[in-house]
């Protein structure tokens, strides 16, 4: 999974301001990989997200 992709496919969950900031931390790599994962399980990433937010 390459850098572009996690971003692209999390671009319309996050906001850019949110996304930005989860892809300057050093976990971002693990981060996009789970987030991917839970979005091909067919986890809804906007409502897990708000969730998670709150």
């Amino acid at each position: 999974m390459t850098p572009g992709w996690s971003a692209n496919q999390l671009r319309g969950v996050f906001d850019d301001d949110a996304l930005a900031e989860l892809m300057a931390g050093a976990d971002w790599p693990q981060l996009a990989r789970q987030l991917g994962g839970l979005q091909q399980a067919g986890v809804d990433l906007g409502t897990f997200c708000r969730r998670w937010a709150a």
